[in-house]
């Protein structure tokens, strides 16, 4: 698996990673909206106290700016983007990787409006960074 990145996500990455001395894994950058991907116990440090290093960075870069934290287990990965996830289940169908989340009937709505967003913009962009760093071929949310 490889990520190609191009030459705003290498300047935005090599600016996150000198501001706030964490390794970038991945940078998806989309509209107005910067996603980092940190290496496996960095999101923390990234984001700061009271997300003081996100806010200063936005502040620079005239960007929203979104942290999440990689991890080799897909599962863990999934749950870092979407926390409010109840179930996560793995499948490999047709050589493809399939991940469904089920979510609570409580946490249901506020979440699907989160997680999916308008015209599911938000959905896309999880799955593209699902597709970027897991090789993750579809999301299903229930």
């Amino acid at each position: 698996m490889s990520i190609k990145l191009d030459m705003e996500s290498i300047k935005l990455i090599n600016f996150f990673e000198n501001f706030t001395k964490v390794k970038v894994r991945d940078c998806l950058v989309k509209d107005n909206f910067v996603y980092f991907i940190t290496e496996k116990n960095q999101a923390q440090f990234a984001i700061g106290k009271n997300g003081v290093n996100v806010k200063r960075l936005e502040r620079k870069l005239g960007k929203n700016i979104k942290v999440f934290e990689y991890s080799d287990d897909l599962v863990e990965f999934v749950k870092n983007i979407i926390p409010k996830a109840n179930l996560i289940n793995i499948k490999n169908e047709n050589n493809e990787v399939i991940v469904e989340i089920k979510l609570s009937k409580a946490d249901k709505p506020i979440v699907i409006g989160i997680v999916i967003g308008r015209d599911g913009k938000n959905l896309n962009i999880i799955k593209e960074i699902l597709r970027r760093n897991s090789n993750v071929n579809d999301l299903i949310i229930r």
